[in-house]
Formats: C-alpha cells, sequence, structure tokens
C-alpha cells in the first residue's frame, strides 16, 4: 500500500513539475537554494576567527582582498586584487556540494593553513560563512575556523 501511495505521489508530482529540457539552463551544480545564493555573486573575505577569537589581522592582506566567484556549473575563479600574494593565489578551481549540502569542497584553498573541505554554516544573499576544523601554527591542536565572506 505504501509503494502504491509512494508511485501515486511521484506520479502526481511529476505531472505538475515542469520539466525543461532546455540545455542552456541546464548545470551540473543544480538549482538549489544553496547553489543559487553561493553561485549569485562574487565574494570577500570580511573576518576569519580561529576558536572565537578575530584573526583576519593575522592572514597575509593578500588572502584578505581576493574575490572569490562559485560558478553554478561547479566551476569558480579567484582573483587577485590590489595586494597579489607570492605566489599567486589566482587561479580557476572547481567545488561541489556533499549530498546533504552542508560541506562544501574546493579544489584550491582559500585560506593558508586551511584544507579544502569547509562546513556550510549558512549562505544568504549577502553572507556566506564556512568552517572547518583545522591546526594553525603555532597551536598544536586544531581549532575551529570560521571564515565569512560577504558581497
Amino acid at each position: 500500500m505504501k509503494l502504491r501511495n509512494l508511485l501515486f505521489n511521484v506520479l502526481l508530482l511529476s505531472s505538475v513539475i515542469p520539466m525543461g529540457c532546455d540545455k542552456k539552463n541546464d548545470n551540473d551544480g543544480g538549482d538549489s537554494l544553496a547553489t543559487q545564493q553561493i553561485s549569485a555573486s562574487s565574494w570577500k573575505i570580511s573576518t576569519v576567527t580561529a576558536a572565537g577569537t578575530d584573526v583576519s589581522a593575522l592572514l597575509p592582506d593578500c588572502y584578505l582582498d581576493n574575490v572569490v566567484t562559485f560558478y553554478a556549473d561547479l566551476k569558480g575563479k579567484v582573483e587577485e586584487s590590489a595586494v597579489v600574494c607570492d605566489p599567486t593565489t589566482a587561479g580557476n578551481f572547481s567545488w561541489a556540494f556533499n549530498d546533504t549540502e552542508t560541506k562544501i569542497t574546493l579544489s584550491a584553498a582559500l585560506i593558508p593553513g586551511g584544507n579544502n573541505v569547509f562546513n556550510l554554516v549558512s549562505v544568504n544573499a549577502t553572507t556566506l560563512v564556512l568552517s572547518q576544523e583545522t591546526t594553525l601554527i603555532p597551536a598544536p591542536f586544531p581549532v575551529e575556523v570560521v571564515v565569512t565572506l560577504v558581497h
């Protein structure tokens, strides 16, 4: 009986939800709200905290003025602004959410010393908040690092 109800609901939904085949609108990133919000505009680091303490001033200026753009097709770009890192941090990257959109994996480092997997704390029209456990020198143990990006 449950299977019959499930089948009926699937058929009902498929007849109500329009399904397009326009190739221009298809993308590998999906159309989830999180994907739409993260790819709506470019981002710039606003603050970085470690264990609840603002450590933004400890980051090289060349990271803080970077402009990060996520595209809905799971590609992205880091552009250096006035202060350029040596070696440069500019370039293309790929990104992906996990199945539940609670983690995001980048093929490039967003901050020095971090890894490429972040927890998605929140995203809305103006703010993207990511976190990860990482060991920052000179601390001998991992701490939670929270990166807040804004438009």
